[in-house]
């Protein structure tokens, strides 16, 4: 329980007075001052006492709010910001003050400034910003309706809580134990990174409540059978300029975006894989499909797209790959298509005969000219089929859809043989098991993303309890039916670390805020993300229960693959203008240290 000092301080002053003792010097805080420490310089002015005449009343206040945009049963308590009617006042769980942390902000409404534009999106806590005396509220409840980005004024400061506990992570891996590694507590201010484009950073730090509702899971049976090769998915790596980050332009807390060197980061990214104990990496350079003036289609090339990670990135991430003793597994993933001359509009055409008869000549010159590209960097395996691309393998599921890919795919096979000398790898469509392609793939992908019954277990987590669904999952049954092609089988598995995974499945996207689940397009008037709360612990017991099953799996001619997914380049975790700490990527997080034990050799 939070406890709570003096009313009615400034902001100026509430730093100060934390760090001598009221919340910095108390149990839980992790923070300890420092002479050399200075308060923020704030434009607040000192107030004797609650407002009187100034505050507005309710009424006044849901009117500047305007229209509320949710119901209030969709998100979790734990990040709402609670109006009192009777005080007049706003209760913000967590602000961001400098370099620390408070929780329990309580501020005079009376002055409302805006709402529905974020002066910044920080993620589930809130961050003042002293040039402007301004605190955003992502989400505040008034009468048991909800409204998003409140922008007030800190003018009115009415009492706080103690600082919250963080938690530091090395970021050089060798340096990090598990658990204990990811348990440890702030004790030096210079631990936070304040700015989300700062990659050369000695420590990651979080609040220690993101670790989430559970114990870290124990490791047991650890490493992983010799036979079984281990690799690691990245994730948004190819903004340019240099952008490991993957940061816009026009983000909050970073109103430039972020630039670096994708080449310095993928260096100490794959000496970071090798001692996680990776055998191989896997990449996906994005694409689009648009079509000619005459209609016809072709897929766009890496320079030209949005986000794509350069040929030139490409060859020195697979160089410095190779150099890190790491294998290079590449990709098909075409994004969207767009009509000719108009990229802005992005649309999903249907799986029809007519535009299949545009995609697949397209497809037909991608794979040609991508395999001589691979081929010339020593790219270990490529990918025949699309397995991330806009119809997938499959079209439209029916028996006709089936054919028709089986067919073009076998003509891309074809044609990679005759220009590439590694492996190819499939996804496995339903068509798959009986189908003369399979016979012809050196390792086939299934994937793990959710099992049946995962949703029972949100409020009782344990590693026995999922390791058993995954037990029983159609994962060993698809296993079984390629084991006798006597090839790798590579399973994907991806968890992202928050709290609702289970039950609001499907992918909240990680870099912008969006309307909705499974949204993919930026939205600046919804943000899902901000409605989410970091479960590391959820995402640590999933892959602990995940490798103990995967590990005790069974073929007789095949040999397994882990592909863990989603490997972000950023070592911030802080939601400054993207959401680290809700997504897939497991990097710096307590499931990193279980990937460790697993990969270990």
């Amino acid at each position: 329980m939070a406890r709570h000092c003096a009313t009615n301080l400034t902001i100026a002053f509430l730093v100060t007075v934390a760090l001598q003792g009221c919340g910095g010097g108390a149990g839980s805080s992790s923070f300890s001052a420092s002479p050399q420490a200075s308060p923020e310089k704030v434009s607040a002015e000192p107030v004797s006492g609650p407002a009187t005449g100034v505050a507005a009343p309710l009424s006044k206040f849901k009117s500047a709010l305007g229209a509320p945009q949710a119901s209030a049963d969709v998100l979790s308590a734990q990040i709402i910001d609670v109006y009192d009617n009777a005080t007049n006042a706003l209760t913000i769980p967590l602000v961001q003050v400098g370099p620390r942390f408070y929780k329990d902000v309580r501020i005079n409404v009376g002055n409302v400034l805006s709402v529905g534009t974020a002066v910044n999106t920080s993620g589930v806590f809130d961050r003042y910003d002293p040039a402007t005396n301004r605190l955003t509220v992502p989400v505040v409840r008034v009468d048991n309706e909800l409204y998003y980005n409140v922008v007030a004024t800190m003018s009115r400061l009415l009492s706080y809580g103690s600082a919250v506990e963080s938690i530091s992570v090395p970021t050089d891996l060798t340096q990090v134990s598990y658990p204990s590694g990811y348990q440890t507590s702030t004790t030096t201010e210079a631990d936070i990174n304040t700015d989300p484009c700062n990659l050369d950073i000695a420590k990651v730090t979080y609040p220690a409540s993101w670790n989430g509702q559970y114990p870290l899971p124990a490791i047991r049976g650890a490493p992983l059978k010799q036979s079984i090769a281990r690799a690691v998915m990245f994730k948004d790596i190819g903004l340019q300029p240099g952008n490991p980050a993957f940061i816009l332009p026009g983000a909050p807390g970073a109103p430039g975006g972020c630039s670096g060197d994708l080449q310095t980061a993928f260096v100490k990214t794959m000496a970071r894989l090798h001692t996680l104990g990776s055998d191989y990496i896997t990449i996906t350079q994005w694409h689009w499909a648009t079509e000619n003036q005459d209609g016809s289609w072709y897929f766009t090339k890496a320079e030209d797209t949005f986000g794509s990670m350069t040929d030139a990135d490409t060859t020195g991430m697979v160089q410095k790959a190779h150099a890190a003793g790491l294998k290079v597994i590449m990709k098909n993933q075409i994004q969207g298509f767009y009509p000719f001359g108009n990229p802005s509009n992005m649309t999903a055409p249907p799986a029809t005969a007519e535009v299949f008869a545009k995609w697949f000549p397209a497809f037909q010159a991608y794979i040609a000219e991508r395999s001589v590209f691979f081929e010339s960097l020593g790219v270990d395996v490529m990918e025949v089929g699309c397995g991330a691309c806009l119809f997938h393998d499959n079209g439209d599921g029916s028996s006709a859809h089936a054919a028709l890919f089986q067919s073009e795919y076998l003509k891309a096979l074809d044609t990679i043989k005759l220009h590439f000398t590694g492996q190819v790898l499939m996804a496995t469509p339903p068509w798959i098991y009986s189908s003369s392609l399979a016979s012809k793939v050196d390792i086939f992908e299934v994937g793990m993303y959710s099992v049946n019954g995962a949703a029972q277990l949100t409020d009782s987590l344990t590693v026995d309890a999922y390791r058993a669904l995954v037990a029983n999952s159609s994962l060993q049954y698809a296993i079984n039916l390629l084991d006798g092609y006597g090839k790798r089988i590579m399973i994907s598995m991806a968890m992202q670390s928050r709290r609702s995974m289970f039950t609001l499945p499907g992918y909240v996207e990680e870099t912008v805020c969006t309307a909705y689940i499974n949204a993919l397009n930026p939205d600046n008037t919804a943000c899902i993300q901000r409605e989410q709360l970091p479960d590391f612990s959820m995402q640590a017991i999933v892959y602990e229960a995940s490798l103990e099953a995967i590990n005790q799996m069974t073929t007789t001619h095949s040999t397994l693959m882990v592909n863990m997914m989603d490997y972000w380049e950023t070592d911030s975790l802080m939601p400054f203008t993207a959401f680290p700490s809700l997504a897939t990527s497991f990097r710096n997080k307590p499931a990193e240290g279980v990937v460790k034990a697993w990969f270990a050799r």
